[in-house]
């Protein structure tokens, strides 16, 4: 079954109150939990904020690694790998211009996402079509027919030198590279990040497959960086009080204490509220 993000229901726990503990400063804070998912209708835009930051940063791993420089040596001479820079720019400057990232898109007439198999079946023809244009390497977000009656279409975060035209020649697809602000490419962290982040709230979700996925000479197993997942482990909440990083979850069965004279029974843990005193205290 496929729906959009923020559609669904909350998950467990979601928007409850969590105590915290500091290892540091022996503090206590409350954070609201969130459970993340891409369906909760209070989580699904900090979900894909996430994708987005993951998105970009594999992006950029990848343009700073020597994966790249392989690829770029791999399709010397190519059509679509013509570096695009200054003529008295060095070797090493051309070579690092020839592959920017481009956001595209590409559509298929007259057609719509029903179900999981249209979503593979067409992401599969995307692909192929993106390879055609000259594009080797791309994460993808699958989005249904919009307002412009274009059909299904897939948003592409891609790395290209030179993609070849789009066209409308009769064939049943159109592919069009997107214009960012003043450029044709996103060519920093954030400008990769505002794409994905954008094409994950407006895309189609399935319960049992992912929205981003890689291809090309960016998926996983060719390039072993930054693994794609949908639920992305959350780092440790960082101390108001002390800024420290050295922070857990106070378990309920952390709080037990005797009342009648306020003995804290685990003296290794600070205790959730101020009133509560340690045995330190008692010695």
């Amino acid at each position: 079954m496929i729906s959009y993000p923020g559609h669904g229901s909350p998950g467990k726990h979601c928007g409850e109150d969590v105590h915290h503990g500091c290892k540091d400063c022996l503090g206590y804070f409350v954070i609201v939990s969130k459970c993340m998912k891409k369906d909760c209708p209070d989580c699904y835009e900090d979900w894909a904020a996430r994708q987005g930051a993951h998105a970009a940063g594999r992006m950029t791993e990848f343009l700073n690694s020597p994966q790249y420089l392989n690829v770029i040596q791999d399709l010397e001479g190519e059509r679509y790998i013509d570096a695009q820079t200054d003529d008295n720019a060095t070797v090493e400057e051309k070579r690092l211009y020839r592959i920017q990232t481009y956001h595209i898109s590409i559509s298929f007439k007259d057609t719509d996402l029903l179900d999981r198999s249209d979503i593979a079946r067409l992401r599969s023809r995307a692909r192929d079509i993106a390879r055609r244009h000259g594009i080797f390497g791309e994460c993808t977000i699958p989005h249904r027919r919009g307002e412009d009656d274009e059909g299904a279409h897939f948003h592409f975060l891609a790395l290209a030198g030179f993609i070849a035209p789009g066209r409308d020649d009769g064939t049943d697809y159109i592919l069009k590279v997107i214009k960012h602000e003043n450029s044709w490419y996103p060519r920093n962290f954030l400008d990769r990040y505002n794409v994905v982040k954008y094409g994950c709230t407006h895309a189609v979700i399935t319960d049992d497959s992912h929205c981003v996925t890689w291809s090309g000479c960016v998926a996983n197993n060719k390039f072993p960086g930054r693994a794609e997942y949908d639920h992305i482990p959350q780092e440790p909440p960082v101390c108001p009080h002390c800024n420290s990083t050295r922070t857990y979850v106070v378990m309920e069965r952390d709080w037990l204490f005797r009342e009648d004279v306020e003995i804290w029974t685990a003296p290794d843990r600070p205790p959730p509220y101020e009133r509560q005193r340690s045995l330190t205290q008692f010695s």
